[in-house]
């Protein structure tokens, strides 16, 4: 879930919440895995706003490239 200034349409949601804002007892207790939660959700919202873009012409390409830059260890 995105955080919202206000209420749509003037204002959409334009920030994702990190683990450190929702649980920051995680961070401290498990931070790899709070990372790795934080990267996953980023990768889900991606993965989403290219689903449902109708601006998108190969979608399959594009997942497959915005999964190869999440997955890539540079």
């Amino acid at each position: 879930m995105k955080l919202s200034y206000g209420e749509p349409p003037a204002f959409f949601p334009s920030e994702l919440p990190l683990t450190p804002s929702i649980a920051p007892c995680l961070v401290s207790w498990h931070p790899e895995a709070s990372i790795i939660l934080d990267n996953l959700h980023m990768l889900h919202d991606v993965l989403a706003d290219i689903l449902a873009s109708p601006e998108v012409a190969d979608v399959r390409a594009a997942l497959d490239t915005a999964i190869n830059q999440f997955v890539d260890p540079t």
